[in-house]
């Protein structure tokens, strides 16, 4: 029997909340253990409440800690919570399983690849946005999923950048699907400076690759094709920003958490530019 963590990161979405669970707990096959770990921000309530609902009929654990600066500060907080998980999936309050008997397909991929970073289809959305983490690819990354730079986004495409260095094209799918439309998000504002600064910060995601590939005992030569394909994604991104804006922007003010994180992205932006005229002159 495998065990499997559904870590699901949620903010003041309860009903979305309590869909994704009840879906994945409905349809799971009964051939794994299967427990749910919910990050919650303090002062939600709500989402609180709704956790505290499904516990009366799913295995939950549920993470409260201050609003992240960097979403991926929850993502980690809860991954390094499941370091006894064989199989560690990242979900949102928006993933509704479609597919009857998941847990099963997750441990069957994992098995046949349990070195490599896995992502579960969705008929509306082709991206590899829903990771499935073996446990030698979570052991390998220290347990850290995110570089805690980014107030939205972003993280799911860092790591699937690391893997395709290490491991070449394509991105690995299964066959188990989750549905559900993609609202506006939370915090998503600037699409061009973040889309920028996750590009200038491809040199951290190579050298990540390269120390991982080393834990995995996997040689990764270099790969110019999936730079070839890192460039095109970051050209089409830049000239999707309107879209992206129209779609996905968080029209309210910025709160405090954005602006420390864009703040500390400019710093960060910052230092480059100062680095990179020493580095060329050496």
């Amino acid at each position: 029997m495998t065990l499997i963590h559904v870590n699901i990161c949620t903010h003041k979405r309860p009903l979305g909340l309590v869909g994704t669970v009840m879906s994945l707990q409905r349809l799971r096959s009964k051939q794994h253990e299967v427990r749910f770990r919910i990050g919650i921000d303090e002062g939600d309530d709500d989402s609180a409440a709704a956790a505290a609902n499904l516990a009366q009929e799913c295995p939950i654990d549920v993470s409260i800690g201050p609003r992240p600066v960097a979403r991926g500060e929850i993502e980690n907080r809860l991954l390094r919570g499941s370091a006894d998980a064989d199989i560690v999936t990242m979900l949102t309050d928006r993933t509704f399983c479609i597919t009857p008997g998941w847990d099963d397909a997750l441990a069957k991929g994992v098995k046949e690849q349990p070195k490599r970073l896995l992502w579960w289809s969705c008929p509306e959305d082709q991206g590899c946005t829903m990771p499935i983490i073996p446990r030698a690819w979570r052991e390998a990354a220290d347990n850290n999923w995110s570089p805690e730079i980014f107030p939205f986004w972003f993280d799911d495409t860092w790591n699937q950048q690391i893997d395709l260095m290490i491991y070449g094209m394509p991105s690995l799918k299964i066959l188990t699907n989750f549905s559900g439309q993609r609202a506006k998000t939370n915090r998503a504002r600037d699409f061009a400076f973040w889309i920028n600064l996750f590009n200038e910060l491809l040199p951290l995601r190579a050298q990540k690759a390269q120390d991982m590939a080393a834990r995995l005992g996997v040689e990764a030569p270099g790969r110019p094709e999936v730079l070839s394909y890192i460039t095109q994604h970051y050209q089409t991104l830049l000239a999707n920003v309107p879209v992206l804006e129209k779609h996905f922007g968080d029209v309210g003010e910025p709160g405090p958490e954005y602006v420390i994180a864009k703040e500390r992205a400019e710093k960060l932006f910052a230092e480059m530019l100062t680095q990179a005229p020493k580095e060329a002159a050496e």
